[in-house]
């Protein structure tokens, strides 16, 4: 019932948040056709560049983003709609899609943002960019900063009542009476009027009759006897949060309102170039008598508009990708089983070494008291711990952890069994006894994130050796067009010139492309390519362009594309109707 009861809640929650989002994206839109301004928060990465958080500012013949830090600006009018896929990084909503634009520079950007405000902003991109980015009239809001304010206030009465307690107190010196051990003292002093007090102060567990001098505190809340560290650390610990997280808003919003207010010239060409004409499944057949790099030169103009003209290249690696295992991917990969593993030894760490203790060693049986504490609370099939107190055979008294599966009141009776050489293992006696539950979620988490690991190493070193295997291929020569996916990885449409019919095999490549291949499919139509491999499905394909500083790697294997997918791939006008129509292609595969 409780896995039911967050099942329903979690589809609430984003049910509502997708009510929102839609009524928030119906209120801008209809901001814009009153011809006022809105803005809206999405991401965008540059090429060559990782995805920075900011807002999208609309109004008429305006669109500009700005990032949430800094003076960073793109403006996005007249920018061309490229492709439209949903979001799958794991910072974006449920509802969020990507957005790939080509920019009026010809840059070409992704945007992230909710799927309802993707839809205003491409209804708003067509209009051409203005002369300067000034907006019409006032700025938009940056933003709201009442909270900041409140919380600038807060941190400010904190320290003003810290001050003030310092200031109407006075100086005296206290002899300490005794102490509990953990930085409290028990203090006597004598006030202005030679009267006697006593308190407790703040010290370092000074024996008796030592002196220190402290700050007694006055108004308005009299009478204790504090060091000055003390008083600082006390005020900064409470004033210090809010003030930062005040000022930084406040600063944020500022930085924002510059951003919006700036002028500055837009890029250059100002006016969008005309994009071709929508694809027809009709126009990926060879007509009657075409060649195939005929039929490739008709579909590279569509196959160019995908390509950035930065951000695939690395000039500190001319030759391109070295191999396709990279250290980050191992890293992100080895995430999971590595936190299993440390997930399971943070929480169940001593129950391996106490069945170890209690399964190979002699054991007593004895009776224990619950002190109550609770060690660590049960959740879903992990028991808790609950420590007891017994007496060992020498009659010293002992505490220990024990795996229960209903939780002891304190003062409670209950039989052990402890190892004696080691009395901190232990485990109940009666049904209440989980112990044997506990070893074995351990030991199972422990088995699952070793193999989990353990296969996924293997799992990279079979790709790499894949792939050094297929460079190893005699070359042939093949005709291909290098495009992106609706995610903005490159992929290779890649035909073999010596089978009819024609078949689109779409080969995915490693970042960084080697130095001069953007270069080549950008001037001719059809480049001269050599492939190592057989260009058919569940292959692992290597391409190298004639001219270019090395071979493109492959990031899965190559897959044979219908002509609906590769008109869907090609066509950027139609593409965001139909981006539901083709998943991006599977880069997983060994």
């Amino acid at each position: 019932m409780t896995a039911v009861g967050g099942l329903l809640v979690g589809l609430v929650v984003l049910f509502c948040q997708s009510w929102w989002q839609r009524r928030r994206a119906t209120a801008r839109r209809a901001e814009l056709d009153r011809g006022g301004g809105a803005t809206m928060r999405a991401h965008l990465a540059l090429p060559g560049h990782r995805a920075r958080a900011g807002q999208v500012a609309l109004a008429p013949g305006h669109a500009v983003w700005a990032a949430r830090w800094g003076g960073r600006r793109v403006d996005l009018a007249g920018a061309d709609v490229l492709s439209r896929a949903m979001a799958i990084d794991l910072s974006s909503g449920p509802d969020d899609v990507v957005l790939r634009l080509r920019l009026t520079d010809g840059r070409v950007v992704s945007l992230t943002l909710s799927e309802h405000d993707a839809d205003v902003l491409t209804d708003c991109l067509p209009t051409l960019p203005a002369a300067t980015r000034t907006w019409p009239g006032t700025a938009p809001k940056a933003g709201h900063s009442w909270w900041a304010w409140l919380l600038l206030g807060v941190s400010g009465l904190w320290i003003a009542f810290c001050l003030c307690m310092y200031v109407t107190g006075y100086s005296a010196t206290v002899t300490v009476l005794g102490g509990d051990g953990e930085g409290f003292c028990d203090v006597v002093w004598e006030d202005p009027d030679g009267i006697e007090r006593s308190g407790e102060a703040d010290c370092y567990d000074e024996p008796a009759g030592s002196r220190f001098d402290v700050r007694v505190t006055g108004w308005p809340d009299p009478g204790d006897p504090t060091t000055g560290g003390t008083y600082v650390g006390i005020a900064l610990m409470f004033g210090l949060p809010p003030a930062l997280v005040g000022g930084l808003r406040l600063r944020h919003l500022s930085s924002r309102r510059r951003a919006w207010a700036a002028s500055e010239e837009p890029p250059a060409p100002a006016v969008p170039a005309s994009p071709p004409p929508p694809l027809t499944t009709a126009d990926l057949v060879p007509r009657p008598g075409e060649q195939p790099a005929a039929l490739l030169a008709r579909l590279a103009p569509h196959a160019r508009r995908q390509v950035p003209t930065e951000g695939w290249e690395d000039a500190r690696r001319p030759s391109g990708a070295r191999s396709t295992v990279r250290p980050m991917s191992v890293l992100a990969g080895l995430a999971w089983p590595v936190g299993l593993v440390v997930f399971v030894v943070a929480v169940m760490w001593p129950v391996p070494a106490q069945g170890y203790a209690l399964a190979t060693g002699p054991t007593v049986s004895t009776q224990a008291t619950s002190t109550g504490e609770r060690a660590f609370d049960s959740f879903g099939p992990v028991p808790g711990m609950v420590t007891v107190r017994f007496r060992d055979t020498q009659g010293r008294v002992r505490e220990t952890d024990v795996a229960v599966d209903h939780g002891l009141a304190k003062g409670t009776e209950a039989g052990i069994e402890y190892s004696r050489s080691d009395p901190s293992a232990a485990r109940l006696s009666g049904d209440d006894d989980a112990f044997d539950r506990a070893a074995a979620l351990s030991a199972a988490g422990l088995v699952v994130g070793v193999l989990w690991a353990g296969g996924l190493g293997l799992w990279f070193r079979r790709r790499g050796r894949a792939v050094r295997s297929a460079r190893t291929v005699a070359s042939r020569p093949a005709l291909g067009l290098l495009t992106a996916d609706f995610v903005g990885h490159p992929v290779v449409l890649a035909v073999d010139p010596v089978v009819a019919p024609v078949t689109f095999v779409a080969v995915p490549v490693q970042l960084p492309l080697p130095q001069g291949t953007v270069a080549r499919f950008l001037e001719s139509s059809t480049p001269q390519l050599s492939a190592r491999g057989a260009l058919r499905a569940g292959e692992l394909v290597v391409l190298q362009v004639e001219g270019a500083g090395g071979p493109m790697l492959p990031t899965g294997r190559a897959a044979e594309l219908p002509l609906a997918a590769v008109r869907d791939l090609l066509d950027s006008a139609g593409a965001p109707a139909r981006h539901d129509s083709w998943e991006p292609l599977d880069r997983s595969a060994p």
